[in-house]
Formats: C-alpha cells, structure tokens, sequence
C-alpha cells in the first residue's frame, strides 16, 4: 500500500512539475538572430544621431540609447523573459521622436518581465522633470541624466522581477548614483539673484549668488589635480578670488564644480574633476578662506558648455572642448 501512496504521490509531483514547465514555456520569448540584428540597426541610428545638431529632443535619444543598452546586454545574459524585445520595441518608439519637441512630462513603461519598484526613486524623476522645466529647460546633460534614470529603474524592476531583490540591489546603486548626478547638475543652474524675504520682520536681504569660472588648462599641468601642479597663472587667479572674497559681508556657502572634456572614460574624467575641485578646497583652505560650507563636487564630462565633432583630429577635439575643462565656483553670500 505504502508503494502504491508513494507512487502516486511522485507521480502527482511530476505532473506539478510538468504544469509549471508549461506555464513558464508559454511566458518563454525565444531569442533570434533577427532580435540582435535589430538591436544593431537601431545602434547604428543612435550613433548617427549622436552627431546630428538638428535633432531637437536629447531626451528621446538618450532614452532610445538606454533602451538598446538594456536590449543588448539582456540579450548577451540570453534573458527569455521578453525584456530584450520590449526594450527594442522602446528604443524604436523613442527614435520615432528624436525630432520632436523634448517631453518630459512623458511616462516611462514598464515592458514585459519588469515590475515597478523604488517609488521613492520615481518620486525623484517627478521633481526633477518639474524642476528641469522651471529652470533649466534646455540643459541637455539634465534631460539625458533623467531619460537614463528612468530606464535604470524599469532595469531594477526586470532583475527584481526575475532574481529578487539582492540581485537587484547592484542595479539600484546605479540608479542612485545616476539620480545623485542629476540633482548636481539641476544645482549649477540657480538663478544668478534671489530675492530672500524674511517675514518675522518684514525686510528684504538681496543675497548674492555669483559663478566664477576658470578654465583647468590655466589652472593645472596637463591631466594633473595637485595643488603642486597648479601653474603660476592658476595660482594668480586663485589669489586674486581669495581677495574678492575677503570683500563680501558674509559667505553662506561656496560650490566647487569641476568639469573635463569628453576626451577618456566617464569613471576617469568624473574622478579627475572631483580631485581638482578638492585641491581647489584645499588651496581656498590654506589661504584663509573657512571651508565649512564649502562643498567640492566632480562632474565630469556630464555639464559641457560646448559640443565638438568627435570625429576630428585629436588637436582640433582637443582644442575644441577646451572650454569645457573648467572649474566653477558658485559663491552665495551678501556682499
């Protein structure tokens, strides 16, 4: 009898498993060589139209581009869970708006094989697309940032969705890096003055916000930070701010942003900017200036003031972007 109860009880076990196997088997979304050979093409638009000064919506391709990044490497992982397709079919659509004008009131869809996660990182989309478009909304560093942002958290909730959470938790610190970039970037577009109105007394204070810009190459040798390798004429300038500062009434806070060309990887660039923004901390310190409310922030190529053709000799690129390796010194006080 026993064997009899056993036998039964593996073969209702292996009909469970058997019923599981289909269910998942009509979730299954096979991979083909057609689903790379799209992902491909779409690429080759986006590089195209990385280039193309008429396109009027960065935000559709940065989105276009952050889609492909998940459809390919999904694709290379052999995800079957329709993401890669639902990814593609995302890039696609954003391509199609390239050249109309940027939407950033547009919602963000979560494909097939994702779930919704992190509303606290959503919450940071929302009020940095209203605060974009009060103040800065034509800064395309800052709609890119917001477009990658947005993708990263539907790529949080595919891994999520498929791994759990500890599987996800590497894709969440991308995700809050990328909102922490964003926010510094919103920051460097303050009004120059605001107006503070103090009501308990009813009097006005005109608070001051100045930005000083210096350009790096006049500042340090050639892909140096030190403070030892800040040339004469960096040091003059530098003096000559520390001067004015002694000026102002008071200082409330001073915001070093550092800024590299394109030229080398993100991860060097954004490091190389947050080291010379520190030596300029550490040079405003030993010349009297407390740094208390003084903030160094390294933003890497993600703030250009100019755009250049990265096709071009190594001299012209060079020259070309040189105005975007700089250091900014946003100062807030009353003078």
């Amino acid at each position: 009898m026993n064997t009899i109860i056993n036998s039964m009880r593996i073969f209702t076990l292996l009909a469970m498993m058997l019923t599981v196997s289909t269910i998942a088997m009509a979730d299954n979304y096979p991979l083909t060589t057609a689903d790379l050979s799209k992902i491909e093409t779409l690429q080759r638009q986006v590089t195209k139209l990385e280039f193309d000064s008429s396109v009027s919506n960065p935000y559709a391709l940065s989105k276009a581009q952050a889609w492909l990044k998940v459809a390919l490497l999904e694709y290379n992982e052999a995800d079957y869970s329709g993401i890669v397709q639902g990814a593609t079919q995302q890039a696609e659509l954003q391509l199609k708006q390239v050249n109309l004008a940027t939407n950033l009131s547009e919602q963000t869809p979560h494909p097939y094989g994702s779930e919704k996660v992190r509303q606290d990182l959503w919450d940071i989309v929302a009020n940095l697309k209203q605060q974009t478009l009060k103040m800065c909304a034509d800064n395309k560093s800052i709609t890119k940032k917001i477009a990658n942002l947005e993708v990263q958290l539907v790529w949080i909730g595919h891994e999520q969705w498929e791994s759990g959470a500890l599987h996800a938790a590497e894709y969440e610190k991308a995700a809050e890096d990328i909102a922490e970039e964003a926010q510094l970037l919103l920051n460097t577009c303050a009004p120059k003055d605001v107006l503070v109105i103090v009501p308990e007394t009813t009097i006005t204070a005109s608070i001051n916000i100045e930005k000083h810009t210096l350009e790096t190459d006049a500042l340090f040798a050639f892909d140096r930070y030190g403070v030892d390798y800040l040339v004469a004429d960096g040091k003059q300038k530098l003096d000559a701010l520390i001067v004015e500062l002694n000026t102002w009434k008071s200082i409330d806070s001073i915001t070093i942003n550092g800024h590299t060309d394109k030229i080398g990887t993100e991860s060097y660039n954004k490091t190389l900017s947050q080291k010379r923004a520190e030596q300029i901390k550490q040079y405003l310190a030993t010349h009297g200036v407390g740094t208390q409310n003084v903030k160094a922030l390294g933003l890497g190529e993600y703030l250009p003031v100019v755009e250049c053709d990265l096709q071009q000799t190594s001299k012209k690129l060079i020259n070309c972007m040189q105005p975007n390796r700089r250091v900014e010194l946003v100062i807030e006080g009353e003078k």
